[in-house]
């Protein structure tokens, strides 16, 4: 996963190096797949599975969540990893400010394609309309996550 986020900026710093591109050439091309990525960025309705446990998944996370505000301000939600493929959750974007808590494990975030890693104890946070993507780095990685205002894509109602 993380050779993967790096290789881009290694094959932009060779062509630079080599004189393919100069620094501006190669800084105005990625800014330019920075947009069309972000642009193709889905919304969580659309990305995530429901599960008959009340939960829904993505990539190698499940979901639940655990509290919405009865006046609509806040959800709090408990992610974890489920399986050992370590897939992120998709490019997304959402209307709510989302606040990550990791209490075990290390992630590995995109947030409008600048990454970095994250390890328990550790927090995120990501403004309202980024994209952005989690991927676990160890199988054993748990976090929360709290959103204002709640995305409706993660509201899961029992299932009978």
């Amino acid at each position: 996963v993380l050779k993967r986020s790096l290789l881009a900026e290694a094959i932009g710093q060779r062509l630079v190096a080599s004189g393919q591109l100069s620094a501006d050439e190669f800084k105005a091309i990625r800014n330019e797949a920075l947009r069309q990525i972000c642009s193709s960025a889905e919304d969580v309705t659309s990305i995530v599975h429901p599960t008959k446990r009340g939960s829904v998944t993505v990539g190698s996370w499940e979901i639940k969540e655990l509290v919405k505000d009865t006046e609509g301000v806040y959800q709090v939600l408990s992610a974890w990893v489920k399986d050992h493929h370590m897939r992120p959750i998709t490019l997304h974007r959402h209307d709510g400010v989302e606040s990550l808590v990791l209490l075990k494990g290390a992630i590995l975030i995109s947030i409008d394609g600048e990454s970095q890693i994250v390890t328990a104890p550790g927090t995120v946070t990501i403004p309202i309309r980024a994209v952005h993507s989690v991927s676990p780095l160890e199988r054993d990685t748990q976090m929360l996550v709290v959103i204002s205002p709640p995305e409706p894509g993660y509201m899961m109602e029992e299932s009978a």
